[in-house]
């Protein structure tokens, strides 16, 4: 019963952005107690928590005890504690309630946030900023951030649509929210993931269905709405032709940075590469670079952060989310793992040009949901 009304409130205060959900996320401890022989068991939790334990090791013996202790604590704000409460509800109605709650609550602030880019409202309201450099970057989240955030759950909302029987017009709406905040974001990380997430989705739905006038129809729908926001917002127009390997700082920066990770691979001793540099310290072996403060590429920052041992821990962590998912969508042939696969499939996707994982605001959403999600294994069918 407590699980769920700490949940729904979750589900509230997440989207502003708070400490308040911080709180709630330590609230999932006590329940380790009632959930304990269950959650002993979970594959996903236990490499988790075996990824933050030999996290902490490195931590301890790092040069730079604070600064990588912060970084842990980033994981284990981000990753666990959301995910351990929303496994926490096991019946499918109030799963569902919950989720919905929170993309309503989510689409309002999207929605007053638009009123703010078009200058209709102040672009900052309060503690709330709803404009950072002509993009959307809702409350205490950055561009990238909030792009990846509506890219997953778009990437859900789009699934459900797609693969319901009936037609749901509501869920279309909602995809339309989240789909023109990923574009005024101007995150191009986010464009990718959900362009490959979708492709992926209605192969899948051809596939498995033979249906293509859905499918033609969506498609439609979404290449006009990008097309008209793109010749008639000037700033998304210049952001993506402005897209250059050479040119744009942005980029360039990324590849400077790809470049030296690669480097500092090649010629790490081996300890090195088995153990990593530890949390946050890979990006410090060079100062010339170091204003980026990551390497814009999870995989990369992963592997030299934690080494080979770690990054085998984390993908482990995301092949048993998605091994997960997909037994019980074949199982059930629910919707709601369905989704969740191709949300992840977006984000991992688009995590090939940022760390958005390593934020708390943003992985505290998609491990929230994930846990949400497979925290029961009964689901009604969609």
């Amino acid at each position: 019963m407590y699980e769920n009304f700490f949940n729904y409130i979750f589900a509230v205060i997440f989207p502003f952005g708070q400490d308040g959900w911080k709180v709630l996320s330590l609230v999932s401890v006590i329940f380790a107690f009632k959930y304990f022989n269950l959650w002993k068991k979970d594959k996903i939790i236990i490499s988790i928590f075996i990824f933050l334990i030999y996290g902490l090791i490195l931590a301890i013996f790092s040069a730079d005890i604070i600064s990588n202790f912060e970084e842990i604590q980033n994981y284990f704000i981000g990753w666990l504690l959301p995910f351990l409460l929303g496994h926490a509800v096991i019946d499918d109605k109030n799963k569902t309630n919950i989720l919905k709650i929170y993309i309503y609550t989510f689409s309002i602030i999207i929605l007053i946030s638009f009123l703010a880019y078009f200058n209709i409202i102040p672009y900052r309201l309060g503690y709330m900023t709803f404009i950072r450099d002509n993009r959307l970057a809702v409350l205490l989240a950055w561009h990238t951030v909030f792009g990846c955030k509506c890219g997953f759950i778009f990437a859900m909302l789009i699934t459900l649509f797609i693969f319901k029987k009936n037609i749901d017009y509501s869920i279309l709406i909602l995809s339309v929210i989240f789909f023109i905040a990923i574009l005024l974001s101007g995150t191009r990380s986010a464009y990718i993931g959900i362009f490959a997430a979708f492709v992926l989705m209605t192969g899948y739905y051809v596939y498995s269905r033979c249906l293509f006038k859905k499918i033609f129809t969506i498609t439609f729908l979404f290449l006009t709405l990008f097309l008209l926001i793109y010749n008639t917002n000037p700033y998304l127009h210049e952001r993506i032709n402005k897209t250059s390997l050479t040119k744009e700082k942005s980029l360039t920066q990324r590849i400077e940075m790809y470049k030296f990770g690669i480097n500092l691979i090649s010629k790490s001793e081996y300890t090195k590469l088995l153990f990593g540099f530890g949390p946050s310290n890979s990006v410090k072996q060079d100062g010339n670079i170091n204003n980026l403060g990551h390497f814009h590429n999870i995989y990369l920052q992963i592997f030299l952060d934690f080494g080979m041992i770690g990054f085998i821990f984390f993908i482990l962590i995301l092949f048993f989310i998605l091994k997960k998912s997909i037994c019980l969508y074949n199982q059930t042939k629910s919707n709601l793992f369905l989704m969740l696969i191709f949300a992840w499939i977006a984000i991992l996707i688009s995590e090939l040009f940022d760390c958005t994982l390593r934020n708390q605001f943003f992985a505290g959403q998609c491990f929230w949901i994930t846990g949400l999600v497979l925290g029961s294994t009964k689901t009604d069918k969609n």
